[in-house]
């Protein structure tokens, strides 16, 4: 080979990972200032005349299907990675919560903003998943 073609060769392929790497930055759905949810509650249900099963409350994140297919397949490092991150961390927790149905409990319904949720839960939230998480 040539070196212009050499040359060519090596622009081709960085362009080509630059634009593998932008489309995965938009397939993930871990931006904390984008991410849109919600909180779902359980109704209490009578099991008898003795037994009551309190409500629950649970994240909901508003994905598309295909997205919510990537954050299904991603690994233990990758999310780790994301709740380290201080773009993705709040939004990776909250994810996270909506796959495994976690109890979102109450003292969590008054969190609105990553800010508040670092003052309060994040070192918890964040050494719960690292303990939690499928390896």
């Amino acid at each position: 080979m040539k070196i212009n073609d050499l040359r060519i060769l090596s622009v081709i392929l960085a362009l080509a990972f630059i634009c593998l790497s932008v489309d995965a930055q938009k397939k993930l759905p871990f931006n904390n200032r984008s991410l849109k949810y919600s909180i779902l509650k359980t109704a209490a249900e009578i099991i008898d005349t003795n037994r009551l099963v309190v409500p629950r409350y649970y994240v909901k994140v508003l994905l598309s299907g295909s997205r919510k297919n990537v954050i299904k397949k991603l690994s233990y490092d990758e999310w780790m990675n994301l709740l380290l991150n201080k773009n993705t961390d709040w939004a990776a927790n909250l994810c996270l919560y909506d796959l495994f149905e976690k109890d979102a409990v109450i003292e969590r319904l008054f969190i609105e903003t990553r800010k508040e949720w670092l003052k309060c839960c994040r070192r918890e939230d964040v050494e719960y998943w690292k303990k939690n998480l499928p390896h």
